[in-house]
């Protein structure tokens, strides 16, 4: 899962900054994201070339922005590297996880 944060990161990473200016820009203040209210617990199934073949978020933050960054950074980086083959079922790699925001 490493290598899934590492290009999951940079793609994150951008759409909270151009979430961050949007509220800026109406006025709102940059909310300060307290544990566990950022964690988001996500269902990913993965196929055996590494794209994602679907996603749901199981357990919802708070704040509703981050879910959908969350699920279309996922969306985004597909796809992803190819999981090994002791994950797979039918070619499927099914993973739970919980994406906690530093």
């Amino acid at each position: 899962m490493t290598e899934v944060m590492t290009k999951l990161k940079p793609v994150m990473k951008e759409a909270l900054r151009k979430q961050v200016k949007a509220l800026a820009d109406q006025g709102q203040k940059p909310m300060s994201l307290q544990p566990p209210d950022n964690g988001i617990l996500l269902y990913l199934a993965i196929s055996k070339d590494g794209k994602i073949k679907d996603v749901r978020i199981l357990k919802k933050s708070k704040y509703t922005f981050l879910n959908e960054i969350a699920r279309d950074s996922i969306l985004q980086a597909s796809p992803l590297t190819q999981p090994p083959e002791s994950c797979l079922k039918e070619n499927i790699c099914e993973l739970r996880w919980k994406l906690i925001l530093e």
